[in-house]
């Protein structure tokens, strides 16, 4: 009798969830409801997270903005306008494809006006519109690539890195620079990055090639 009973138990036991591969992207929660999640269109029923834990991670950053200058400047207007990031990263050891290795893949869109023209402060008023830098300030963008990157970690703690870069992320902090750091809690003022003079002459994005150092892979 106590063998039957072993036997059932081992049968009415679920089978084990497959394990998922060590990879060197955390796992981003699209759970918890509507009002709540940081991503607006949730889990994809599931899909998305699976993807996720199989090395693809899938995202659309939509900014939309009204601004005005209600006094001073150098001209009293409003303007609208938005900019679209699209993002593709593929963890190949999450993949299974080749350990240690990541590819980074974003373009950009913009579309309306700002008033960093307007506003009349040397810094613009507005960094989500500033960038890309264009001939013509608030040109509409259709479509640019600001980051194509291939990672490579050679150990636990040593890598390498080269592609197109976004320099806005080289400084990723709450006050410093980040790409979308500012979010609408910082609205769209950075007072607090001390690069502009040289961003003001020179694009956002360009060809690098590097060593990095990590604390350890996630």
């Amino acid at each position: 009798m106590a063998q039957n009973s072993s036997d059932s138990e081992k049968t009415n036991t679920p089978p084990e969830k497959a394990k998922v591969s060590a990879g060197l992207l955390p796992v981003p929660d699209y759970s918890a409801d509507f009002w709540t999640r940081e991503y607006l269109t949730g889990d994809w029923g599931g899909a998305r997270t699976s993807l996720a834990d199989h090395g693809v991670q899938l995202g659309v950053l939509w900014d939309q903005y009204v601004q005005g200058v209600a006094d001073g400047g150098r001209e009293r207007t409003t303007k609208y306008g938005g900019t679209v990031d699209y993002t593709v990263n593929l963890d190949l050891m999450k993949m299974n494809v080749l350990p240690g290795a990541l590819i980074k893949f974003r373009t950009e869109s913009r579309y309306g006006r700002s008033v960093n023209g307007d506003a009349g402060p040397i810094f613009p008023v507005n960094t989500d519109a500033f960038f890309p830098l264009t001939s013509k300030l608030d040109a509409d963008v259709p479509f640019t690539i600001t980051d194509l990157n291939y990672t490579q970690f050679l150990s636990q703690h040593l890598g390498v890195f080269f592609g197109k870069l976004d320099t806005l992320d080289a400084d990723l902090n709450e006050f410093a620079s980040g790409q979308h750091a500012w979010r609408w809690d910082r609205l769209v003022a950075d007072s607090a990055e001390h690069k502009w003079g040289w961003h003001h002459s020179q694009q956002l994005s360009h060809k690098y090639c590097g060593l990095l150092y990590e604390d350890g892979l996630r």
